[in-house]
C-alpha cells in the first residue's frame, strides 16, 4: 500500500521538477531575456543594462539601479519567489530519488508532455493574473504602463518567456520520458532472462 502511495507521489513530483528545471534554466539566462528584449522591450538599450542587473541582483551579487521603490520591491518579491522555487526543486529531486520508481517516472515524464497542451488551452491572461495572485497576493504587481518595468518587459514578453520555459520543459519531459521508458522495457525483458 506504501508502495502504491510512493508511484502516485512519484508520478506528480516528474512534471513539477521538469518544470522547476526549466525555469530556472530561464531564469538566469540571459540569452532567453535578450532575444526578447529585441521584440518587445520600448527602451532596448536601458532594457538590457538593467535586466542584467536584474539577473545579477536575482544571483545575490548586486544591488538593484535604476527603478523605483514600488518596481524595487517587487523584484525583491520574485527573488525571494525564485529561491524559494530551487530549494523546493533540490527538496522534490532528493525525494524523486528516493522513490526511484520508473513506473512513476515514465508516467510522470508523459504528463509533463501533456501539461503543455493543457496549459495552452487557458487564455495567458488569466494563468498571469492567477499566478500574480497566488505568489505576490500584497498587490504589488501592478503598474503604470511608462513604468521602467513595463517599458522592459510589455505583456507579450512574459508570454514568450512562459513559452520558453513550457518549451524547454516538453523537451526535457520528452528526454526523461524516452530514457527512463527504454531502460524500464529493458528491465522487463533482461532481468527476466537472467533469473531463468
Amino acid at each position: 500500500m506504501e508502495q502504491k502511495y510512493l508511484k502516485i507521489l512519484g508520478i506528480i513530483l516528474v512534471p513539477i521538477v521538469v518544470y522547476l528545471l526549466s525555469f530556472g534554466m530561464v531564469v538566469f539566462h540571459y540569452p532567453s531575456y535578450e532575444k526578447l528584449i529585441s521584440k518587445y522591450s520600448a527602451d532596448k538599450t536601458t532594457a538590457e543594462l538593467q535586466t542584467k542587473n536584474i539577473i545579477s541582483y536575482f544571483q545575490g551579487s548586486e544591488e538593484l539601479r535604476g527603478f523605483t521603490k514600488p518596481e524595487a520591491d517587487h523584484l525583491k518579491d520574485v527573488r525571494f519567489l525564485i529561491w524559494t522555487l530551487l530549494i523546493v526543486l533540490v527538496f522534490l529531486i532528493i525525494l524523486l530519488f528516493k522513490i526511484y520508481d520508473y513506473e512513476a517516472i515514465v508516467l510522470g515524464g508523459i504528463i509533463s508532455l501533456i501539461l503543455p497542451l493543457i496549459l495552452y488551452i487557458i487564455p495567458f491572461e488569466i494563468l498571469f493574473d492567477v499566478f500574480h495572485r497566488i505568489f505576490f497576493p500584497q498587490g504589488n504587481w501592478m503598474f503604470d504602463y511608462n513604468s521602467v518595468l513595463i517599458q522592459m518587459y510589455p505583456f507579450q514578453f512574459f508570454y514568450d518567456f512562459f513559452k520558453n520555459i513550457l518549451f524547454r520543459g516538453f523537451i526535457l519531459g520528452l528526454v526523461i520520458t524516452i530514457l527512463f521508458l527504454k531502460d524500464s522495457i529493458k528491465n522487463k525483458i533482461y532481468f527476466p532472462l537472467q533469473q531463468n
